[in-house]
């Protein structure tokens, strides 16, 4: 049994940290991207979520694209 979460945990997960005013870490080799309870209120309130998921991925937003985030490391602090 594999203990990796599906992406639509993973995304109740960072909702949960987000609203409970915790920030998001979105970690590739070279960058890391911190998006912060205010960030993610923005994209919301233009219509536009931060983060989705698919069945198969989870999403981030990046301009006007989303960019699959599934090998990427997600820490809250």
């Amino acid at each position: 049994m594999s203990s990796r979460k599906t992406p639509a945990e993973l995304l109740a997960w960072i909702t949960d940290a987000l609203n409970s005013g915790k920030s998001v870490f979105v970690s590739t080799a070279l960058r890391t991207t911190q998006i912060t309870p205010k960030t993610a209120q923005q994209f919301a309130n233009a219509g536009r979520p931060i983060f989705r998921a698919s069945e198969k991925s989870l999403y981030m937003a990046v301009g006007r694209r989303y960019d699959c985030i599934d090998y990427c490391q997600i820490t809250v602090q």
